[in-house]
């Protein structure tokens, strides 16, 4: 099977979407029952040809960037190019819909979230976004939730497939008992984790406030346009020694911070926040989550009361109350430990994510 999977951007560039497409499709080139090729845009205004884990990545330029949408010239004639039997188009990106328009390709559609920071852009493509997902073969949502609570999505629940992310764990595997003792040295045992672009709508500015009455540290990996207000913030509120921004940390280093930690929390506000690809990171480590009440995924990924707990958007009081409750009832942070891994091993390996996918793709093609 020939499948081109077409999405914004791949790491480098950060984001967990970047991450899904680039993990997907390499363990999907590593099975080898499908002829893996990934299309994408580069950073920069040239088109860069690599091969990764057994498949061929075509990063290509980038003339401008609208909306959030990078916008590449070259989209259309390369996927006529490259000629494969089956298009996996990562949503949103409206680039894709038009370049894939009027080719005679299959297509299904990986539908990752809600376009909502540009509602006046989405009005004007909404037809289109419409026409395109009508006609794909399948459309995957990582969530039953996203499927409910997606307005867009609702209208072709009947060709929807619910297929969770699930994510490699083996760096997670390697021995991390010295960096552990140091960093319980340096930060106490009661660490609380966030890791993610800092962008407005996860909300960390209310993650850090909760962090004046919990007795813990919170450690922040990520790095984005939000860093230098939230940084601010800890200093007006004198917290600089409760919250430490680690800025980007490599892939092979975060084990030891997932493994520190007591347990990781995410404040996101809407919809975009779909998924939470650094919640399953923490399910794989069995810690426990704290994460806001929302429609999406997310209240999938971490299930109230079971894995964690929920608090309402916006509500300072309940996150720390939250966070406190965890880390000060043994009892029950064993019991929410042990379901995490539980819900991990039953929902998000990357071997089932694998294996759906390939059984689609053939059910796709074999019509």
């Amino acid at each position: 099977m020939k499948i081109t999977h077409i999405g914004k951007y791949l790491p480098p560039v950060t984001g967990g979407i970047e991450r899904v497409v680039y993990e997907l499709c390499s363990a999907l080139s590593q099975s080898n029952l499908a002829n893996i090729t990934c299309v994408c845009s580069n950073v920069e205004n040239k088109t860069v040809e690599e091969t990764k884990n057994n498949f061929k990545i075509y990063r290509l330029a980038r003339l401008a960037v609208v909306a959030s949408t990078p916008i590449n010239p070259a989209l259309k004639s390369t996927i006529k190019k490259l000629n494969p039997d089956l298009l996996h188009v990562h949503l949103p990106n409206p680039m894709a819909t038009l370049a894939i328009k009027n080719l005679k390709i299959p297509y299904i559609v990986t539908y990752h979230c809600d376009i909502v920071r540009y509602p006046a852009a989405l009005k004007l493509y909404k037809p289109q976004l419409d026409k395109f997902l009508k006609n794909a073969k399948k459309i995957i949502a990582s969530s039953q939730e996203l499927i409910e609570s997606s307005e867009i999505l609702k209208k072709f629940k009947n060709n929807c497939e619910v297929i969770p992310f699930g994510i490699d764990t083996s760096l997670f595997e390697i021995n991390q008992n010295e960096n552990l003792v140091q960093m319980h040295k340096e930060f106490g045992e009661n660490i609380v984790l966030f890791v993610g672009r800092l962008v407005k709508y996860k909300n960390l500015n209310i993650l850090i406030q909760s962090m004046k009455t919990v007795d813990g540290k919170l450690i922040i990996i990520g790095t984005g346009p939000e860093l230098n207000k939230l940084k601010k913030l800890t200093t007006k509120l004198k917290l600089q020694n409760k919250v430490i921004f680690k800025g980007y940390i490599q892939d092979k280093f975060l084990p030891t911070y997932y493994k520190a930690a007591k347990l990781v929390a995410l404040t996101s506000t809407n919809q975009s926040e779909a998924f939470g690809m650094c919640l399953i990171e923490a399910l794989s480590n069995a810690k426990p989550l704290v994460t806001t009440k929302l429609n999406t995924g997310v209240s999938f990924v971490n299930q109230d009361g079971i894995t964690g707990l929920h608090v309402p958007v916006g509500d300072i009081s309940a996150t720390a109350n939250a966070i406190n409750k965890l880390l000060n009832s043994p009892e029950l942070y064993k019991k929410m430990s042990e379901a995490a891994l539980s819900h991990f091993k039953n929902n998000f390996t990357l071997d089932k994510m694998v294996a759906r996918h390939i059984q689609l793709y053939k059910d796709v093609l074999c019509k």
